[in-house]
Order: C-alpha cells, then sequence, then structure tokens
C-alpha cells in the first residue's frame, strides 16, 4: 500500500477509535484521555533510544497518529466543544485543540514532503548539508581559476564575460543559495533562471570555456536541490519540535487540572 494510502487507513482508524470513545462517561474519559497523553510521550523517548530493540520507529509513528486521533474523540466526550471559562481547564482546552491541528499540520507534511525530497533528486543528511554546500563552492571557485587562466593548450585569453558571470551572479548565488520559500513552494522540476542563463551564453564564449558553463550550471542546480532538500527537512524538523512542546505542555496542563479538579473541588 502506498505511503498516503496507510496514513488515509491510519487517520481514518483513529477516527474510528475516537468516535467508540463516545460510550465512555466525561469522568472515565478524562482519565484515559490522560493515559493517551503519556503514551503518546513516549514516542520522542523511543526516538532518542536507538540502542535498544523497541520495534521500528515506524510502527511507532502509526501508533502514535492512531492514538492521536482517538484522543480527539475522547477529549470531546470529556471536555465538550466549548471551551471551558475557568483558568486551568480553559488552558487546557486551548492546549489539546492546538496539539490536534499541529498533529493533523504533520501529518499532511510527512506524506507530501518525504515525497517532493525523493523527486528532488537531491537526498542527503540533515548534518551534512553545510558540508556539500561547501564542496559546491569550492567546485565554483576551482572553475573560476581555469576560467581565468585561459586555455593553455591553444593560448587564447579567458573570456572577462565568464569570470564576471562568476564574480557578480554564480559565487553569490553559491554563498546565499535559494530562499527558502522559493525552495518550499516551487514544483521539484524548478530551476533557477540562473541555469538558463549560463547554458545560454555557451554559443558566444570560446570552444574551451563551454564545459566551464555547463559546470557552473551542474553546481547551481545541484545547490538549488541541496536548498529544497534542507528546506524540506527544516521544516519536517520544526514541526518536530513545535508540536512536541504543545504535547508535553498539554500533558502538565492536564496534571494541573486533575490536582485542580481533587484538591479545589474536591473530586468531579
Amino acid at each position: 500500500m502506498a505511503r498516503t494510502h496507510r496514513y488515509i487507513a491510519t487517520l481514518g482508524s483513529a477516527v474510528v477509535a475516537g468516535l467508540s470513545a463516545t460510550l465512555l462517561s466525561p469522568y472515565h474519559a478524562g482519565w484515559l484521555l490522560y493515559g493517551v497523553c503519556i503514551a503518546l510521550v513516549l514516542l520522542p523517548i523511543r526516538k532518542a533510544i536507538r540502542a535498544f530493540p523497541l520495534g521500528r520507529y515506524y510502527h511507532w509513528v502509526v501508533a502514535h497518529t492512531v492514538l492521536g486521533g482517538a484522543s480527539l474523540g475522547v477529549f470531546v466526550v470529556h471536555a465538550g466543544w466549548t471551551m471551558p471559562r475557568l483558568g486551568v481547564n480553559s488552558w487546557v482546552w486551548v492546549l489539546a485543540w492546538v496539539t490536534f491541528v499541529v498533529g493533523i499540520i504533520g501529518l499532511y507534511l510527512n506524506v507530501i514532503l518525504p515525497k517532493r525530497i525523493v523527486q528532488n533528486g537531491f537526498e542527503v543528511l540533515f548534518g551534512r548539508v553545510r558540508e556539500h554546500q561547501e564542496r559546491l563552492v569550492d567546485d565554483v571557485l576551482a572553475v573560476r581559476s581555469r576560467a581565468a587562466d585561459g586555455d593553455q593548450e591553444t593560448g587564447l585569453p579567458a573570456s572577462p564575460a565568464v569570470v564576471d558571470l562568476i564574480d557578480q551572479r554564480v559565487y553569490p548565488f553559491m554563498q546565499r543559495g535559494t530562499p527558502w520559500i522559493t525552495a518550499l513552494i516551487k514544483t521539484p522540476g524548478f530551476r533557477p533562471p540562473l541555469v538558463a542563463q549560463l547554458l545560454a551564453i555557451r554559443a558566444r564564449v570560446e570552444p574551451f570555456e563551454q564545459p566551464q558553463l555547463e559546470r557552473l550550471a551542474e553546481a547551481v542546480e545541484d545547490r538549488h536541490r541541496l536548498d529544497v532538500s534542507f528546506v524540506h527537512m527544516a521544516v519536517l524538523r520544526m514541526w518536530v519540535v513545535v508540536h512536541g512542546v504543545f504535547g508535553f505542555a498539554l500533558t502538565i496542563a492536564i496534571l494541573l487540572h486533575i490536582f485542580w479538579a481533587y484538591n479545589l473541588l474536591g473530586g468531579v
């Protein structure tokens, strides 16, 4: 089954599990909800523990998605659709809905962005992006050095246009890269306009300079594809952090809610 279908099936099963919670009373739904929150917090703990055979991480993600979707139904049974007026309860209500919404957004991102990274054709480890960027810059500087020396075999001088293009357009692009919004919204087949400009001037330079322009165009395109992969991975990492922060905050808020309900109101 395709990845998209698996996630749709996972979300569907989560909704069914959540609707089944309507058979619970609000009291029991509250305790079940807290148990589910504790279970959901185990996912980042599992991710941090890589040395122990605790099951495949993908299975933990599926379980997290099912429980997260099911907890929506449990939460509605316990708290209702209307935000409470009391302080702690209102915070729990807001944090719960924000966590649910962020989780649904993450479900969509985890379906779309990995597919776009594969289509982009430049898969690289997140921690090695900087290394690849520096290597591409070194390649451009090496091409500039050869372009400035001219053709050693025939003695033809270098074209100032090629060196100027490297200094004014190519090198600055290699330093700053593709803007993150462009890398995020453009289709995987998008090519920076600078690539077309480099290839278009091949007919106006000496034959020995044409391979240099082709290498520059290749380096520019590689930098763009590297930026696309980096931005997509960065968005997924930021989502994990945001979702985790709201999830932990919700768990703490529910603890305060339990303390408030049983110690100040005498139980519910």
